[in-house]
């Protein structure tokens, strides 16, 4: 083979090899960093327990955290357990500049380990009126507490298993408490009318047997509100989200709602705020006063009192 052929070819290798190094090698355009935005795996926590913050931020390329309790970290991704009891602002910044906060409520875990809480089953839809009964498996449930959230007591029946007739339609939590392992277990149950479709008794229209009734007024007694915001401020987190959602569907708008409570004077918080509060003060709350759009049939705003 021609001498002078491999040369050109190896020299043709040698300039491809440089162009893809001077490629890899050479400073790349910075990239426009966008609005700095993390999340976290709970905004609300137990002391001790893992939370995972996240960011996505665009054109990010450095992470510095503050965790605000004397802890920091770095990356992309951290994961942080809080030691101690409080409201702790989580700091990020990003490329050395950037900022974002986002506040985390810790809350003490107590003693000892927490035990799994055990299934309940039973129906998850009931009507008005309606006996329903809800079993707790578990082999210690013989001295379970329940809690059915409707007229706000703290005890509405005892048992592995137990029987209830709910008196209002809504969405609902109900709480049964093993006595024995203090682990609580929690079951969403949805009560409607039994009249929410009406029979049309000719059978002749074109319906085919029946015509819905207007829908259901969004209504819950003061009773029942004050019931689900006590369940928040007793269990905390485990309380917070069902409870919070079941009230949110009988609000005009959850995110313009205003509560007004008494702190040490007269404050106002929108609902959101205002359960965060709840988990982390752990006021004892004594009454509840709906604030209603007569033409919607909605909650605007609640006033609440907190006990001196």
């Amino acid at each position: 083979m021609d001498k002078r052929f491999l040369f050109v070819v190896a020299g043709v290798l040698l300039i491809v090899a440089g162009i893809f190094a001077w490629k890899m090698t050479r400073p790349k355009k910075g990239v426009e960093l966008g609005a700095v935005a993390f999340t976290s795996s709970r905004d609300s926590v137990m002391m001790n327990a893992e939370v995972q913050f996240d960011d996505q931020t665009p054109g990010a390329s450095k992470w510095s955290w503050d965790f605000g309790d004397g802890s920091t970290g770095d990356g992309q991704s951290v994961s942080h357990a809080f030691t101690r009891p409080g409201v702790f602002k989580v700091t990020l910044t990003v490329n050395g500049s950037a900022t974002s906060t986002k506040e985390v409520y810790v809350r003490d875990a107590g003693p000892g380990i927490p035990v799994p809480a055990a299934a309940i089953s039973g129906p998850k839809v009931a009507f008005v009126g309606e006996k329903i009964t809800m079993t707790l498996k578990s082999p210690s449930a013989s001295n379970a507490v329940w809690k059915f959230g409707e007229n706000g007591l703290d005890i509405d029946g005892q048992g592995q298993t137990v029987s209830y007739t709910y008196q209002n339609e809504g969405p609902y939590t109900i709480v049964a408490l093993d006595e024995k392992t203090k682990a609580q277990s929690l079951f969403d149950i949805v009560v409607k009318r039994k009249d929410a479709v009406v029979p049309t008794g000719g059978g002749g229209g074109s319906g085919g047997g029946g015509t819905p009734a207007p829908p259901p007024a969004r209504e819950m007694t003061d009773g029942a509100v004050l019931s689900r915001l006590q369940q928040i401020s007793a269990k905390g987190e485990a309380a917070y989200r069902p409870n919070f959602t079941a009230l949110a569907a009988f609000m005009c708008s959850p995110n313009d709602v205003k509560v007004t409570f008494n702190d040490k004077g007269e404050k106002t918080k929108d609902f959101n705020s205002y359960c965060k509060h709840l988990m982390f003060m752990q006021p004892t709350i004594v009454s509840v006063k709906q604030i209603r759009d007569p033409q919607r049939k909605c909650i605007t705003a609640l006033e609440v009192r907190h006990s001196e």
